[in-house]
């Protein structure tokens, strides 16, 4: 679901914008408090309330409270009226704007400065249009600063645009293994027992390349009844003689139900098969072995890098393996 372009009239610190996104990567360059923010927060609210499906099973009036409802939430407007993000200028106002997508799909949302909670919105779209995910990412300080940001947002309600929690979720390994392996995984599960529900549905875990196996993190995972991330080199710095392939089926069943795709880290060692420290680039022999081997279960999944040239380890394993498989775009290929 690509952006093509992005309008804006009076809305916020915009007066007339109009924006044509390149199909590769796109930097937003300014100083404090110009906007920048403001693109990307438009662009999401436009986009999300439709992520889990078309509009075909929408009223019209379901169809505008979502927008509306998406645009409090992450603006956060002065009592909520959303009139209040209409540039601010003497008597009757209004904005407008809107997202151009692929296939000549648009959406379209414009209304006054006095209106409260009621928006008009306009879709062109496919009939039939697959779920997709919109996840905005935080900054770094953001993420460091806010320790407890699930319980605060959940159980008082703070003042913070929603995109920070929306599908935001937490990947731990296991810890400690004191008093053996199996009174840790005892431990795990009464610790877990006690957290509010808001917190376990952001919890997954991951195997570690020290103590806690894929298979032991699995059998975890399965009793808690929560995804589990695998991390394929650490599987080869620890295991117990398990072959990856015999529970990759497993690990990827228990993300059954959730709103995200699996997702799975892979990173090649520095230093012979089995150092844990992370190599500048990928293997690209070994990660496409490992993806071949994967593709049994014909189920879409994420990969995460964990390289430390990062981009340029990215683009690098992108050349190496573009020649072997069908590109869908410039960043999901189709084996």
């Amino acid at each position: 679901m690509k952006i093509k372009k992005l309008t804006l009239n009076n809305f916020m610190a915009f007066e007339n914008a109009e924006i044509n996104w390149s199909d590769n990567i796109n930097i937003i360059c300014g100083e404090n408090s110009t906007g920048k923010t403001t693109l990307l927060k438009v662009m999401y609210s436009l986009i999300k309330p439709l992520s889990s499906g078309g509009k075909e099973n929408l009223t019209k009036e379901m169809e505008e409270q979502a927008f509306v409802k998406k645009i409090q939430g992450v603006f956060r407007p002065d009592e909520m009226k959303i009139g209040r993000l209409v540039s601010r200028k003497q008597g009757s106002n209004r904005t407008d704007f809107s997202i151009d997508l692929e296939k000549k799909q648009k959406i379209s949302v414009g209304f006054g400065n006095r209106q409260e909670n009621h928006a008009d919105v306009s879709i062109i779209q496919e009939e039939k249009t697959k779920k997709y995910d919109v996840i905005y990412i935080p900054t770094k300080e953001m993420i460091s600063t806010v320790e407890h940001f699930v319980s605060l947002y959940d159980e008082y309600h703070i003042d913070f645009e929603e995109m920070y929690y929306d599908k935001g979720k937490m990947v731990l390994h296991v810890g400690g293994a004191t008093g053996g392996k199996e009174a840790g995984m005892e431990r795990f599960i009464h610790n877990f027992s006690t957290y509010p529900e808001r917190v376990k549905n952001k919890v997954i875990l991951e195997n570690d390349d020290k103590t806690y196996t894929a298979a032991e993190t699995l059998k975890l995972c399965k009793a808690l009844n929560i995804p589990m991330v695998l991390d394929v080199h650490h599987h080869n710095c620890n295991n117990n003689g398990e072959n990856i392939n015999d529970i990759w089926a497993e690990i990827v069943n228990t993300w059954n139900n959730q709103p995200l795709p699996p997702k799975i880290h892979f990173s090649s060692p520095r230093e012979g098969k089995f150092d844990r420290k992370h190599a500048d680039y990928i293997n690209s022999e070994e990660f496409m072995k490992f993806i071949n081997s994967a593709k049994e279960l014909h189920r879409d999944f994420d990969v995460m890098l964990e390289c430390k040239e990062k981009d340029i380890a990215l683009f690098k394993l992108v050349d190496d393996i573009k020649e072997y498989y069908h590109w869908i775009d410039e960043t999901t290929f189709e084996v």
